[in-house]
C-alpha cells in the first residue's frame, strides 16, 4: 500500500520543529528530523483514512496544522541509529479537537505501515467504554476505506484488528487496566500503546517499558484531580515545555488557556482549541460561553473541557487558592495548651487512610489545624506503584505514618 501524496511538501524549519531546550539538546546528541518518514505518515493517513462522523463521514482525512506539527513528531524524530527519539508522548487538548480521530489514524498507521514485523498496537483506557472509542473509530475508518477493508480483518468479538501481509501479524485490542491491579498488555519490543486517558501509573510504566522503537501516547482531558497520574504527567510535560526538564525521549504537547486570559477573546478560544472552526464551530463555542454567563455553576466544566484549565473539584469545601494562603510556619505546641479543641476522627478498616484532625482556636484569634494520618505500609507501597501517590516521600517528611501490618506484629 503506497499512498499518493495529496499535497505539496513543505520542508520544516527550525522554528517550527525545534520547540524546546530538549529539542535543541537532542540535535546536539545526533537526533535528526526524518522528512521522508514525516511525509509518508501524513500521506498514508490522508490517502487511506476517512472521517467517520456527521455530514463529512466518508471523506478523506485532511490533517490540520496542529495534528501534523504536534501530533506526529513522535513518528518523525530519529536518533543517530535510526530508531525513534521519542518513547512516550503526552498530548493534552480540550474536547472536540479531533483527538480520537488522530489516535485512530496513528493506530492504523503503526499497525500496517510502520515497517514493524509482528507489530502490536494496544488501546488502553480507564474502562472498556473509553478504550472502545478508539477501537470503534478505527473500525469505521477501515470499513469506509476499500483499501483498508481489503487488507484488514476485524474481529469484533475480542476487539482485535489483524493484518497479515507476508506472514506478519499485527493486532490491537482495548486494554482496560484495573485501578487496583493495573493489569496491562504484554510488552514486546514492537508494541505501541495508545491511551485515551491515563488510568494508572502501571499502564504508563508498562507502555514505556514495551516501546523500544514505537512510542506510547496518552492523550487526556481530565483536569480536576491534582493527586492523579494525569496531573503528574501534566507537570512532567510542563517542565519539558518550560525548559526545566531536558528529557529528550518524551514528547510533551499541551494546548491550554491561562487563568488570566480574557474568556471573551476569540484568541483565547483558539489558543486552547487549535481545531476551532473545523471540528468545533465558533458558534457552538460562543453558545457554551453564553450558558456559563447565565449559570456560573457551569464555569469549572467550561474551563476544563473547553479551555484545558485545571480546576478544583466542584465538591471541594476549601478552594486550592484559599488553602495556599494558610500559614506555613511550624506549630507552636505550647501556645495550644488550654485552648478549646475540636477533634475529627476518620477510622479505616484495612486499606484506607486513618485520619485524626485537631482544630484549635476560635474566630477571634484564628485557628490552628493539626492533622495526623496513618496508612498500612504494604497498602501504601501498593497504591504508590499503582496510583503514583508519593506515600514514601510524605512519610519521610513526617506528613503521614506508615504502620506495620498486623500479621507482622503477631508473628
Amino acid at each position: 500500500m503506497k499512498p499518493k501524496s495529496p499535497r505539496k511538501k513543505t520542508p520544516p524549519t527550525d522554528k517550527k520543529w525545534i520547540r524546546t531546550k530538549a529539542d535543541r539538546l537532542a540535535v546536539k546528541q545526533g537526533c535528526y528530523f526524518d522528512r521522508a518518514a514525516a511525509d509518508f505518515a501524513v500521506d498514508f493517513i490522508e490517502t487511506f483514512c476517512t472521517l467517520t462522523k456527521g455530514r463529512t463521514a466518508g471523506r478523506k482525512v485532511r490533517l490540520l496544522d496542529w495534528q501534523t506539527r504536534f501530533g506526529l513528531p513522535a513518528l518523525r524524530w530519529k536518533r543517530k541509529d535510526g530508531t525513534r527519539r521519542f518513547r512516550t508522548a503526552y498530548i493534552e487538548i480540550p474536547k472536540k479537537n479531533g483527538k480520537s480521530l488522530l489516535m485512530s489514524a496513528i493506530a492504523i498507521y503503526m499497525a500496517i505501515a510502520d515497517g514493524e514485523s509482528g507489530a502490536e498496537v494496544y488501546l488502553a483506557a480507564v474502562n472498556s467504554k473509553q478504550a472502545r472509542i478508539i477501537f470503534d473509530e478505527c473500525k469505521k475508518m477501515i470499513l469506509s476505506s476499500p483499501a483498508l477493508k481489503k487488507r484488514l480483518e476485524i474481529k469484533d468479538t475480542n476487539k482485535k484488528i489483524i493484518y497479515r501481509p507476508s506472514f506478519s501479524r499485527s493486532n490491537w485490542s482495548p486494554s482496560m487496566p484495573n485501578r487496583r491491579t493495573a493489569s496491562t498488555p504484554p510488552a514486546p519490543s514492537s508494541t505501541s500503546c495508545i491511551g485515551r486517558r491515563i488510568p494508572s501509573s502501571g499502564m504508563c510504566s508498562s507502555s514505556r517499558e514495551g516501546a523500544e522503537n514505537s512510542p506510547s501516547s496518552s492523550p487526556s482531558h481530565r483536569r480536576n484531580d491534582k493527586t492523579s497520574v494525569c496531573w503528574q504527567e501534566h507537570q512532567r510535560a510542563r517542565k519539558i515545555i518550560d525548559g526545566t526538564s531536558l528529557d529528550t525521549t518524551h514528547l510533551a504537547v499541551i494546548f491550554a488557556a491561562d487563568r488570566s486570559d480574557n474568556l471573551d477573546d476569540p484568541k483565547t478560544w483558539k489558543k486552547a482549541n487549535p481545531s476551532l472552526g473545523y471540528t468545533l464551530s465558533v458558534e457552538d463555542f460562543a453558545n457554551d460561553l453564553a450558558k456559563v454567563r447565565e449559570s456560573p455553576s457551569r464555569l469549572n466544566n467550561f474551563l476544563r473541557l473547553r479551555l484545558d484549565i485545571w480546576t478544583e473539584p466542584e465538591t471541594s469545601y476549601i478552594s486550592h487558592e484559599h488553602w495556599e494562603r494558610c500559614g506555613k510556619e511550624p506549630i507552636n505546641w505550647k501556645s495550644l495548651i488550654g485552648k478549646r479543641c475540636f477533634a475529627g476522627l476518620d477510622l479505616s478498616s484495612k486499606k484506607d487512610i486513618t485520619a485524626l484532625v485537631l482544630l484549635f482556636g476560635d474566630e477571634t484569634e484564628g485557628f490552628t489545624l493539626v492533622p495526623r494520618f496513618w496508612i498500612p505500609e504494604t497498602q501504601a507501597r501498593e497504591r504508590e506503584r499503582e496510583d503514583a501517590i508519593p506515600y514514601s516521600s510524605w512519610a519521610s517528611q513526617g506528613l503521614i505514618t506508615l504502620t506495620p501490618d498486623l500479621r507482622s506484629i503477631t508473628t
